[in-house]
């Protein structure tokens, strides 16, 4: 999962079923361009606007909607919306400040959602990127560790290699010596026993 999933991952057994899209404010209005050099991401728009979708779940909204839908014929956005509103005030009574309120709801859902977003991407930060960061940091430390051993390791390898490469010659060269010394000492006893008495 995702960390995007973690501020909008449904409860186990409450997938909703498909059913035809409802009329919504923005269904009815022209689409809004992105602010430009923003990476766009639908699965994340669709997710937000469903968790700000409460224009419609207000009376104002219902009553606006109820009309707005029937109005879709008329091509000019600023008329259609103007014609629901007046349906929806003369034939609904809703007032000017019952959408305006509806609206105001719709902003307090959608700070609620940055907020929610924003510990969802905090606790992302510190499980994910944190920790990795901490891990990557003692792995370096145990590879320098282990990379002053393998050059002490290196360092006493030919250290050892030396000393036996030395003691060996010294060894040779002595018992060479001591051959030698053994062969002359058998040449002088040999002689004198040899001697007559």
């Amino acid at each position: 999962m995702g960390w995007k999933d973690l501020i909008w991952a449904e409860e186990p057994g409450t997938k909703k079923a498909q059913q035809p899209a409802p009329v919504t404010l923005e269904r009815t209005m022209e689409p809004r361009s992105p602010p430009p050099d923003l990476p766009t991401n639908d699965d994340i728009a669709r997710r937000l606007n469903e968790a700000t979708d409460i224009f419609n779940a207000t009376d104002a909204g219902r009553a606006v909607l109820k009309y707005l839908g029937a109005l879709e014929v008329i091509a000019d956005e600023r008329l259609r919306l103007k014609t629901a509103l007046a349906q929806a005030k003369k034939l609904e009574g809703i007032s000017d400040q019952q959408i305006l309120d509806a609206f105001t709801q719709v902003e307090t859902a959608l700070e609620e959602d940055q907020v929610k977003f924003s510990k969802a991407s905090d606790e992302f930060m510190t499980s994910e990127v944190t920790d990795r960061k901490r891990t990557i940091a003692a792995l370096e430390t145990n590879i320098k560790d282990l990379q002053a051993k393998l050059e002490a390791e290196n360092t006493n390898l030919a250290s050892a290699q030396g000393q036996h490469a030395v003691t060996t010659a010294q060894y040779e060269a002595a018992s060479k010596h001591r051959k030698i010394e053994l062969e002359t000492l058998r040449q002088k006893f040999q002689t004198i026993l040899q001697e007559k008495p």
